[in-house]
């Protein structure tokens, strides 16, 4: 069983750290873009708006 050497075991919290910080990462990105497709969805765009828009929607 040298797989549960001391080096191996202090590795463990280090992923188990990653992969939950990635799942926060990735639940973060999901709901901004569900604010922003709500918020494109109910508020009014500004007259004169049709260039900018695309622009900040592609960045």
């Amino acid at each position: 069983m040298e797989f549960l050497s001391g080096e191996f075991l202090g590795l463990v919290p280090g992923v188990i750290l990653a992969i939950v910080a990635m799942g926060l990462v990735a639940e973060a990105i999901d709901e901004r873009k569900v604010m922003r497709q709500v918020g494109s969805i109910s508020a009014p765009e500004p007259a004169g708006n049709g260039v900018l828009r695309p622009l900040a929607e592609a960045a």
